[in-house]
């Protein structure tokens, strides 16, 4: 049942090919036959116009022949079997065409449909050349949020594209740390302001400056419930040395158009460093994004980054080969807030840092809200029941853990081991 139709599919492009030629064809015939009994003057005349039809028809039916589908273009291979054209990855595809800056070319490129065909476009960058197919009116499956078309770039030139691009996103951003979005790159604050940075926040600090001196690259993930200063620590350490920082979900540093099999989560890595050229990348929450994926974006950043920076609430869901050295060499635990920090966090309040010892920074902030507005005893009543959530919390995070597991000696920052709980 589905056989002839997708042989009537293939076939046409033919049909529509010898249709052509006979509308430019039949027309000629008549007016020769004309010619053969007494012509006149319009006989001539419809001899001319026939003939200039079936050269245009001719020449489309020619052009359309030879000129190549948008996917046999942007396929081409050069003389040595080499692909001329690479596809870019879509986590930096999405400003390398906001980065084009004029169109240098313009084809139309026949499809299975011939008329309704997509354009091939050459625009440049700078001194680069991108292409891009565009169809009029059709949301291209590459980004069909913004429309943005799949961009390919010039494979000799890559590293030269990538380069311009570079000068150009950092040119727009104001200061040294961008976020990786699913809109693309956007300018993030990693400062510290009004946070109390602890001395174990500053002995992490110093240990990564250590390492950055022996030109070693190196990874640490920084693992804790939430609230506890892993985000705190992760600003201070990027913005106390002025390193430029890329904060990233590992989902977003993956290629999700599915429109080329040769895409790799290694390739798509490598676009998205070679466009930020980031000294720190910050990868959040990869507890939720265990897998290969994860494995090979580790793999790849820790051969073009300085240091990596992880976080997870809990890093027992990964797998063993996430937490071994080489992926991670330094864990680093967050198990509460020290004290002094909770005494500033608190302020006029500090009296009862005692009865928020285990509280991450986002409930004790949240009591110190409620305490301004609503009053200290009122604040305190409803403590009961926010005790109660942090509990339940504290043991969805660490219903997995299983520390024997492990030989990763951790590094212990900030307050004592968790407590150990009765299965």
């Amino acid at each position: 049942m589905t056989t002839a139709p997708k042989k009537l599919k293939r076939k046409r492009p033919y049909l529509e090919i010898a249709g052509e030629i006979l509308e430019g064809a039949i027309p000629l015939a008549s007016a020769l036959v004309h010619l053969r009994e007494k012509p006149r003057m319009l006989d001539w005349l419809a001899l001319g116009v026939a003939g200039v039809n079936a050269l245009v028809k001719g020449k489309n039916v020619y052009d359309r022949m030879t000129t190549p589908s948008s996917r046999e273009f942007f396929a081409t291979r050069d003389e040595k079997g080499e692909f001329i054209w690479i596809e870019c990855p879509e986590p930096v595809g999405r400003f390398v065409y906001q980065c084009i800056e004029e169109v240098e070319e313009h084809t139309r490129a026949p499809s299975q449909a011939w008329q309704e065909g997509p354009s091939i476009i050459m625009g440049r960058i700078g001194e680069e050349t991108v292409g891009w197919e565009q169809q009029d009116g059709v949301r291209n499956r590459y980004n069909a949020a913004t429309e943005t078309p799949l961009v390919y770039l010039v494979r000799k030139r890559q590293e030269e594209t990538y380069n311009e691009v570079s000068r150009r996103l950092w040119e727009k951003v104001e200061g040294n740390h961008l976020l990786l979005t699913p809109r693309g790159f956007e300018t993030t604050q990693e400062t510290t302001g009004g946070i109390y940075i602890t001395p174990d926040i500053k002995k992490l600090s110093e240990r990564i400056q250590k390492f950055i001196k022996t030109g070693e690259p190196r990874a640490y993930l920084l693992e804790g419930p939430p609230g506890t200063g892993k985000t705190t620590a992760i600003k201070h350490v990027v913005s106390a040395e002025g390193f430029r920082s890329l904060r990233a979900n590992p989902a977003e540093m993956l290629d999700n158009s599915g429109s080329n099999a040769d895409n790799s989560t290694k390739r798509n890595t490598l676009a998205v460093l070679a466009v930020t050229k980031p000294d720190v990348l910050i990868l959040d929450d990869i507890d939720h994004h265990d897998g290969d994926d994860l494995l090979e974006i580790l793999s790849t950043c820790r051969e073009h980054v300085k240091v990596v920076l992880g976080s997870a609430n809990n890093k027992w869901r990964l797998d063993g080969a996430t937490l071994r050295t080489g992926r991670f060499d330094d864990h680093i635990t967050f198990h509460k807030l020290p004290p002094e920090v909770i005494e500033v966090l608190l302020g006029k309040y500090k009296h009862l840092a005692d009865q928020m010892e285990a509280w991450p920074i986002s409930y004790i902030t949240d009591f110190v809200h409620k305490a301004n507005v609503l009053g200290e005893e009122v604040a305190l009543t409803e403590m009961a029941e926010t005790a109660e959530r942090l509990e339940k919390i504290d043991e969805s995070i660490s219903r997995d853990a299983d520390p024997e597991s492990s030989n990763i000696t951790n590094l212990i920052i900030g307050g004592s081991p968790p407590r150990t709980r009765k299965r």
